[in-house]
């Protein structure tokens, strides 16, 4: 296993705070010290596609940032991680780091950070980004920097099955093509029953402590494995395989690279959007795949923005409500509420997430989340309305609309929310890539009165600011 240099700083082996605030609520299934944390790995040479793009191809720029750095956006999508482990070769290791804090800086990801030294094969990569995990973690995800385009939903679905007691939980796609076993002379030898046949992706979930032991007993020089639910295979765990995702590819040759340039320009399509809020017009067509590297071969930092153009101040306004009586747990801001009071929803029914999505989508004339999500349509039944708020941001970027302020209020006769304002502040910090200045969550009941008031339901107002460019 290779681990980074004793010499080096102590902060690599310690997670960083994350750059802005981290959503905690004790009632949660676990705490920000156990919350499951991501090893990223982005150690890897590509030399499939490095001779093509000039760089290894986690350092490909996409959208401005390098390709590893949009996991990273999705990432914080997904209020239950608590952290990320970015692995890094050697030989750009500190280059590597110092971009990561500097792209942090422009596009905060609310997330803590640690940094490790990629070792000679993928399994050693993955336990030197073990080794700088909180021993605290619960749960650990796995995932390969080259597959930029997953979703937030997928690593809920990880995190869920985990939860329910799973060791090993990876995504995987039903083999469509008929598969042949071959020998050294291209003849046939078997043919397997393709139904049997998964295609597995990352990221892959895993107990933490379990996928630890697992490298200490198993990942020796002797024992080559191609993913890390290989050695828990090994180490005679289940390992269990959920649905992947289509757009979740993964990026190994130099013609995907056309497929990278396609994304930039259109925007992902499988809900992988950012926090980040841009400058409305700083993707440039044309322009957004790019294998160019900083000096010495460093990855190359994000280009500044250009902000040419008449910036029109915009103000969005939204309102919801939930009847009580459902069989939905109370989520507000995404941060479970532990009361009585459950909603009747056909999403999630976070009532004040889909306030804010009503106030956003009021930004750039969008119409309403009834239009966007249909309560009638089943794609929706029980939708984390996180996932559905990041769908909303992405279609405000493209709008060229940059939000600048947002503020909420939640009205309900019970339960007490006072003690859960900060939690949901710093959730909607992360979700929406803005400091804590700039979100602002009251609570208030409206003294017995009306619906809230007999405990019929709750209701939720928000108003969101921001600005539009438009060329003049």
């Amino acid at each position: 296993m290779t681990q980074e240099p004793l010499s080096a700083s102590q902060a690599e082996l310690t997670p960083e705070q994350p750059s802005a605030p981290v959503a905690q609520c004790t009632d949660m299934p676990y705490t920000l010290d156990t919350a499951p944390w991501l090893i990223l790995l982005a150690a890897g040479q590509g030399t499939r596609l490095a001779a093509a793009a000039g760089c290894p191809k986690q350092f490909l720029t996409v959208d401005s940032v390098p390709l590893f750095w949009l996991s990273v956006r999705t990432c914080s999508r997904v209020a239950r991680l608590g952290g990320v482990v970015f692995v890094f070769p050697k030989d750009t290791f500190e280059s590597s780091r110092d971009l990561v804090r500097e792209l942090d800086r422009l596009e905060p990801c609310g997330l803590n950070m640690a940094f490790a030294v990629g070792g000679a094969r993928r399994q050693d990569s993955v336990a030197s980004g073990l080794a700088v995990v909180p021993q605290s973690a619960r749960f650990v995800l796995v995932h390969d920097a080259a597959r930029p385009f997953f979703s937030p939903g997928l690593v809920n679905a990880l995190l869920d099955r985990l939860e329910a007691g799973a060791q090993a939980v990876i995504p995987g796609l039903a083999v469509t093509d008929t598969i042949k076993v071959v020998n050294k002379a291209g003849l046939v030898c078997a043919t397997p029953d393709r139904s049997t046949l998964r295609a597995v992706q990352t990221p892959q979930g895993f107990s933490r402590r379990a996928l630890a032991e697992a490298h200490r007993t198993l990942n020796t020089p002797e024992n080559t494995v191609t993913d890390d639910a290989s050695l828990m295979e090994e180490a005679g765990h289940e390992v269990l395989v959920i649905d992947g995702e289509a757009g979740n590819i993964k990026i190994t040759n130099p013609e995907d690279l056309q497929l990278l340039k396609k994304k930039a320009e259109t925007g992902a399509e499988d809900g992988s959007s950012c926090t980040k809020q841009a400058a409305p017009d700083q993707t440039v067509p044309g322009q957004a795949v790019s294998g160019q590297a900083g000096e010495n071969g460093s990855p190359a930092a994000p280009d500044n923005p250009d902000t040419t153009g008449c910036l029109v101040p915009c103000t969005g306004f939204g309102y919801d409500v939930h009847r009580y009586g459902g069989d939905r747990p109370l989520v507000l801001a995404g941060v479970p509420i532990p009361c009585d009071f459950q909603v009747r929803a056909h999403s999630d029914g976070d009532v004040l997430l889909h306030a804010l999505m009503d106030a956003l989508l009021g930004l750039f004339g969008q119409g309403d989340i009834g239009m966007l999500f249909p309560d009638n349509d089943p794609r929706y039944d029980g939708a984390d309305s996180a996932q559905l708020l990041a769908e909303v941001l992405q279609r405000m970027r493209q709008a060229r609309v940059r939000l600048t302020h947002a503020d909420v209020t939640v009205v309900a006769q019970k339960p007490r929310l006072s003690p859960h304002k900060k939690a949901m502040q710093e959730s909607l910090c992360r979700l929406l890539g803005l400091g804590p200045e700039h979100v602002n969550v009251k609570a208030t009941t409206e003294e017995g009165l009306g619906f809230t008031g007999d405990l019929s339901g709750i209701k939720a107002y928000a108003t969101v600011c921001g600005l539009k460019s438009e060329t003049i």
